[in-house]
């Protein structure tokens, strides 16, 4: 052990025991800390081999063979091809045209082939000629412009003195009883 001697003094019975109890417990502390952190794996790590697990559904839900029931929803499954379930098979393309009178010009008669076909679409009537033109228009004749007229020459208004006028006739108190309609002339 790593345990030094103090000073010549050997280690007794119950002091080698009492280290060597705490060391088992440190150790056992550590692996209860150490289970705590890895959780389930520890428990199973723990059981036994020889113990049979269960084994996965062996069947994948891919059709096996041509007859599976199951190629009536995966037709195109490669195990599914040659059965019962098999999609029919796609029309073979047509050979392309070899004259004039071929049958399949009917189906392209642009086809190089097909050139001078009875099944050839009419020609189109050629386009009409275009319309000649009218002579063109000659512009209106110019008219001359209406002669300026000068205006009449500005005159001043003629003087005119204002009309004669009356002096205003203000009534006085000193006449006969009239009253002006100031205050205090009552």
């Amino acid at each position: 052990m790593l345990l030094r001697r103090r000073e010549g003094v050997d280690m007794d019975r119950w002091t080698t025991a009492g280290v060597r109890a705490m060391v088992l417990r440190m150790g056992g502390a550590a692996v209860l800390a150490g289970s705590a952190a890895l959780g389930g794996t520890v428990a199973a790590l723990a059981a036994p081999v020889d113990v049979a697990l269960p084994l996965q559904n062996p069947d994948s839900g891919v059709p096996t063979n041509p007859n599976d029931p199951r190629c009536v929803a995966m037709p195109t499954v490669a195990q599914c091809q040659g059965g019962p379930y098999a999609p029919p098979p796609t029309p073979a393309v047509p050979a392309p045209p070899t004259g004039p009178l071929d049958p399949n010009c009917m189906m392209n008669p642009a086809d190089a082939a097909c050139v001078g076909s009875p099944y050839l679409p009419p020609t189109p009537p050629p386009a009409p000629p275009a319309p000649v033109a009218a002579p063109p228009v000659a512009p209106p004749p110019v008219i001359a412009p209406p002669p300026v007229i000068a205006p009449p020459p500005v005159m001043a208004p003629p003087a005119m003195a204002p009309p004669p006028m009356a002096p205003p006739s203000i009534p006085s108190p000193s006449m006969g009883g009239a009253s002006t309609g100031m205050p205090g002339s009552i």
